[in-house]
């Protein structure tokens, strides 16, 4: 299982609200690489996190978090003051058995207000 998540680009601009949702489901089997998370788990919790390069900008960047099954919901916000640039969100998911399974995504832009 991959560390690194995401690869499509979030595009956020000044009063921008928008949700981004990950797929954790488990892997078909205890052998196969198919999944986000290890077969015969579930989340129990997760934290996400975001930073803008080693700055965490959580409080600026995430409106709020949560998931539903396997499904992780984080509603982002245009980060009023850390502004435009490059983000990572990093989404740390305790599962039921206490293991902790960290995933990142590395393409969360704010575009800079045009006007």
């Amino acid at each position: 299982m991959a560390d690194v998540e995401g690869h499509e680009v979030i595009q956020l601009r000044p009063g921008d609200k928008i949700t981004y949702e990950y797929d954790a489901s488990p892997a078909s089997s205890a052998t196969a690489n198919d999944g986000a998370i290890p077969y015969g788990t579930n989340i129990a919790s997760i934290a996400v996190t975001g930073f803008k390069g080693d700055v965490d900008a959580s409080s600026d960047l995430i409106q709020q978090s949560g998931f539903s099954g396997n499904i992780v919901q984080v509603q982002l916000k245009y980060p009023a003051t850390n502004k435009g640039g490059k983000y990572q969100l990093r989404i740390a998911i305790t599962l039921d058995n206490g293991e902790v399974v960290n995933k990142r995504h590395d393409n969360v832009k704010a575009l800079e207000d045009a006007s």
